[in-house]
């Protein structure tokens, strides 16, 4: 969340993202995502995912991405929750595997784990931001 200094004009933003690559598995074998498919445990690994990157106290646990995607919502007017919320719904199924299957070298247990992750994680903003 980029928030201008107080007297600014500019309105408040998102940050830039970056890492998608590792965010989806990049950094896991094809042997761990196919098990990860095969053995249902897609949900447990995305809910691993922790802002490392960002402000934390030391010796308390970071908060996981979705927990901060929910605090950054939070800091901004109630309809920039809406909007996102909104914008997360209309992401269906059908887009993220379209997209998913038109990326190229992928393996099709490499193509299972992004969309399934890519779904548990929609369903846990969904959850959040509002």
């Amino acid at each position: 969340m980029l928030v201008p200094p107080p007297g600014s004009s500019a309105p408040e933003a998102l940050c830039a993202s970056f890492d998608h690559a590792a965010s989806l598995g990049f950094l896991l074998t094809e042997e761990a995502r196919a098990h990860h498919v095969d053995s249902g445990t897609v949900a447990e690994w995305a809910h691993s995912g922790r802002a490392r990157r960002f402000e934390h106290q030391r010796g308390v646990q970071r908060q996981t991405l979705v927990d901060l995607a929910a605090s950054a919502v939070a800091h901004c007017p109630s309809d920039t929750g809406t909007y996102w919320h909104e914008r997360i719904l209309s992401v269906d199924a059908g887009s993220i595997e379209g997209l998913v299957e038109s990326a190229p070298g992928l393996s099709a247990a490499t193509r299972r784990f992004i969309t399934e992750l890519v779904l548990i994680n929609r369903g846990r903003l969904i959850d959040v931001v509002r």
